[in-house]
């Protein structure tokens, strides 16, 4: 058989359009989740979720177990009404308060290297894009120092997230979300709140 009668397909070299749709709008969602500077600790803007999510938008959390055997399980609830949604976003902007810094970036491969700014990461991003099911996998890394007097290194801990995420028809609106959280990172954060509450209210 010739090599003439044989032909490959080579591999694109550029996302599709609908791919970098998708890319966009990921990257929109996690920004409502985050303060708006890296020093920030101000609320979550509900309006911008709104413009990121469908009228329908659900949001759960996991791993199910974690979930339902956590001391603060009603703080993970999952979301499923826009009332539920309204309480989850109250939480999240309290979790800023007690915060001195509260950096998100993508974590990225093959090692993720700090920049200047100690918030972003040189090297290519972990998502992952499926363009006919219209779903994105992104892994977030958050890096939360928690208020409080002493050793700041003690009191900072890298929370990383899985975020599974389905898009709407076009790409451009969240349909439903799925945030896979680090148990162990979490459970460290909710121990050193309640150490920064007892030194400011005597209470735990």
């Amino acid at each position: 058989m010739s090599s003439s009668s044989t032909s490959t397909t080579p591999s694109p070299t550029s996302p599709t359009p609908l791919h970098a749709t998708l890319v966009r709008t990921t990257h929109r969602f996690l920004s409502t989740f985050s303060p708006p500077s890296t020093a920030s600790t101000s609320s979550i803007n509900p309006i911008n979720l709104h413009f990121t999510t469908t009228k329908n938008y659900t949001h759960t959390i996991g791993p199910a177990f974690f979930v339902a055997s956590s001391p603060n399980k009603d703080h993970l609830a999952n979301v499923q009404t826009a009332a539920d949604f309204a309480k989850h976003l109250d939480r999240m902007s309290r979790a800023f308060v007690r915060s001195e810094t509260w950096v998100r970036r993508t974590r990225a491969t093959p090692t993720p290297t700090p920049t200047t700014e100690g918030g972003g990461v040189e090297g290519e991003e972990e998502i992952v894009v499926d363009v006919h099911r219209k779903v994105v996998v992104v892994d977030v890394v958050h890096r939360i120092v928690v208020k409080g007097q002493g050793d700041e290194k003690k009191r900072t801990v890298d929370n990383e997230v899985t975020w599974w995420l389905q898009m709407s028809g076009d790409g451009k609106l969240v349909e439903r979300s799925r945030e896979v959280v680090d148990g162990v990172a979490s459970a460290e954060i909710a121990r050193l709140v309640g150490v920064w509450r007892e030194s400011v209210t005597g209470e735990v």
